[in-house]
């Protein structure tokens, strides 16, 4: 795939899930309230949510750019790495879940997300490079790399 198309995909997905965000914090049975007077009294705070949408921002970046990096490594390191960063982060961010509203779950929805993005790349670009290293490999019962026979 091309930069533009992951740069699309990656925006498009970044906008539906802060749109879902945005649309769970807006609802009250989402908050947990212990007497009703607590609901009606309910206002929408936008300063956590818009704070939950700019960690999804800075994680989709992050996942952008190890798709996108046409640096020395392979894509399946570069995805590896970015897994070892996500997964403790999740990990931290879903303590919150338990306590928190409704939208705190969806972010840790997104990062399971990310994470099986990361990690059907790597196993597609390791299956790749296995493919290549068989192919490249000698034919034949008994020869060494240099044709040889042994």
């Amino acid at each position: 795939m091309n930069t533009l198309t992951l740069t699309l995909l990656c925006g498009a997905a970044y906008v539906a899930g802060a749109a879902a965000v945005v649309w769970v914090s807006l609802q009250p049975d989402a908050y947990y309230f212990a007497t009703a007077a607590e609901r009606s009294a309910w206002r929408w705070a936008w300063p956590p949510v818009a704070f939950v949408c700019l960690l999804m921002a800075l994680e989709a970046l992050l996942v952008w750019a190890i798709l996108v990096s046409r640096g020395g490594w392979a894509l399946w390191k570069r995805a590896l790495g970015g897994i070892a960063v996500l997964v403790p982060w999740m990990a931290l961010s879903a303590i919150f879940v338990i306590h928190g509203s409704g939208y705190f779950g969806w972010h840790v929805l997104w990062l399971c997300a990310l994470v099986a993005i990361l990690l059907l790349c790597a196993l597609a670009s390791l299956g790749r490079a296995a493919a290549d290293r068989l192919r490249r490999a000698p034919r034949g019962l008994g020869s060494d790399r240099t044709g040889a026979a042994t």
